[in-house]
């Protein structure tokens, strides 16, 4: 089960690079990748790469990096500013595609094994299965995207909270 977690520190080194050519990316083209150093108060450090075009932080500034853990790997989900008071939802201003790279490539391996197995009726039923599955699958990532999109949200107005206090 993913989880959030939060990063709290003070950015000791920021560096941008650009990704030429980035294909899967919307819009197509190059886009920025961002590998900070973050230094915790207890002298720990962690390094966090974020992918986005939207940075709202120096070197010097105190930040919380809202991040989703699977096991082994993180993922930045957002990033709230304690410097400048400002922050970045990732989820919303660069979300996850809705449809996968690989379910295009996947498509002609079904078309020749529903003709196959099926023959006719399998070619006449591919196109509303296709349909189907692509409406199921982009409605479902959606509501996803949207409800990490809430979570994120919610994490970045109480670390706004936090740092008021």
């Amino acid at each position: 089960m993913s989880e959030l977690q939060v990063i709290r520190g003070r950015i000791v080194d920021l560096r941008r690079y650009i990704n030429a050519h980035v294909y899967w990316r919307r819009p197509p083209g190059p886009t920025d990748r961002y590998e900070l150093w973050i230094r915790q108060r207890d002298g720990r450090e962690f390094k966090v790469t974020i992918q986005t075009q939207t940075m709202p932080a120096r070197p010097g500034h105190v930040v919380s990096v809202i991040v989703k853990t699977n096991g082994t790997s993180a993922h930045v989900l957002g990033l709230y500013n304690a410097s400048t008071v400002d922050a970045a939802n990732y989820m919303r201003t660069d979300p996850p595609p809705l449809l996968r790279i690989w379910e295009f490539v996947v498509l002609p391996i079904v078309v020749i094994v529903m003709a196959a197995w099926l023959e006719d009726v399998g070619m006449v039923l591919f196109v509303p299965a296709t349909l189907a599955y692509f409406l199921v699958a982009a409605i479902s990532r959606l509501m996803d995207r949207g409800l990490w999109a809430l979570r994120v949200d919610r994490a970045l107005a109480d670390e706004a909270a936090r740092n008021k206090r």
